[in-house]
């Protein structure tokens, strides 16, 4: 389990991008190979899964978190789509 959750989320973000350019990247002055906007939408997938688990281990999940989740999914394709010219 990650101890990034008992950090302020700015010092656990910028830990987690450290860690995902050690593992990565040979060289950490090398750019991002992939696509942000699909990854990222990926990672939105993923959230919302991990909600799901939540809440089948009996947690409560409020509606606004799970629209917020959509809403960045959303947003993401819309960019996706532009940045293609669709």
């Amino acid at each position: 389990m990650s101890i990034l959750i008992e950090l302020d989320f700015d010092d656990a973000r910028r830990k987690k991008y450290a860690r995902g350019v050690a593992e990565h990247r040979t060289d950490a002055s090398l750019p991002f190979d992939g696509d942000p906007l699909a990854e990222a939408y990926d990672e939105c997938l993923d959230l919302a899964n991990y909600l799901d688990e939540m809440e089948r281990r009996g947690a409560r999940i409020p509606g606004i978190v799970r629209s917020m989740v959509k809403a960045v999914a959303i947003w993401l394709q819309r960019q996706y789509e532009a940045a293609k010219g669709g």
